[in-house]
């Protein structure tokens, strides 16, 4: 007696979802739904695409054989005496090192320079990579705070 209610059951319901009116909303949901994940997909790998850009070190920026097309990330810290800011216009020029101190890469960024940039510090730069010049023209900077499980020295 069970299986047969458990069957009146699914026969019911697949009755009411084969009823005209139902299908016609039935089919309707499932399409919007289908648009909305193909929008959703296409808007994903739209951003993807624009976003990516190689994160890397100045030693392998330097080393990079080829065209760099787009921006790049780079990841180094500040080299000693090598910043110039001047306020007016804004330019802030440096230049940034690996952790090999002997390979370097020039900055310019026009920007204000943020409270946290000094000498020696982490920094992260976006930008653009002129290979014959070794300059990255930067279009966002950032400054990499402390860890604070760092050792005090």
């Amino acid at each position: 007696m069970d299986i047969i209610l458990i069957e009146t059951k699914k026969e019911t319901l697949w009755n009411f979802l084969r009823s005209k009116t139902m299908k016609g909303k039935t089919i309707g949901v499932i399409i919007g739904i289908a648009i909305m994940v193909t929008v959703m997909t296409v808007l994903v790998i739209a951003v993807g695409i624009k976003t990516s850009m190689p994160h890397l070190t100045p030693e392998q920026l330097v080393a990079h054989e080829g065209e760099l097309n787009g921006g790049i990330r780079v990841d180094g810290f500040v080299v000693e005496n090598s910043i110039e800011y001047d306020i007016d216009p804004i330019k802030l020029a440096f230049a940034i090192r690996g952790l090999d101190p002997k390979v370097t890469v020039n900055v310019i960024a026009n920007t204000l320079k943020p409270d946290s940039f000094e000498d020696g510090k982490g920094v992260i730069i976006d930008g653009i990579y002129d290979k014959a010049k070794n300059l990255i023209i930067a279009s966002k900077l950032m400054t990499k705070c402390p860890s604070k499980y760092e050792a005090k020295g």
